[in-house]
């Protein structure tokens, strides 16, 4: 995908160079240019030698997002990291044939996030009471 969008974006770069025609102004080209960015700074700060070299980088592109948002401080994303959410807005702002092709991947991991909540979140246990201020929870055979 992140190939993809380099080439249609280079494409489009140069055509609008090659004629004269300014590349920032109108939505499209405006949104286009922040997908492709975003897909950019996503794919580019997910590479192992980021994550080995300058994880503090992928930390705060992946993760950060989703404690501020268990800190209280927004609540509009449930288990979406900021950026994702702001390369799907951006695509939907880009072009309008985006719909049928983000909609099903989306659904997908919402499931994914539903069934994995569902496995780890609902476990069997067993709660043995030790003494008057302990409690003792363990998995059930």
């Amino acid at each position: 995908m992140f190939f993809g969008g380099l080439l249609h974006g280079a494409l489009w770069i140069r055509n609008h160079l090659e004629f004269g025609i300014a590349i920032l102004g109108q939505q499209k080209e405006t949104s286009g240019i922040a997908a492709l960015s975003l897909l950019g700074i996503i794919v580019l700060s997910s590479l192992r030698v980021v994550r080995r070299l300058a994880y503090e980088v992928f930390f705060i592109v992946q993760w950060v997002p989703l404690f501020i948002q268990y800190l209280g401080l927004y609540s509009l994303f449930h288990h979406s990291m900021l950026s994702y959410v702001a390369f799907f807005v951006t695509i939907c702002y880009h072009t309008i044939y985006a719909s049928p092709w983000i909609f099903p991947p989306l659904a997908f991991y919402g499931l994914d996030i539903l069934l994995r909540m569902f496995r780890h979140r609902i476990k069997d246990a067993v709660i043995i009471p030790i003494g008057s201020q302990m409690t003792l929870v363990s998995h059930s055979p």
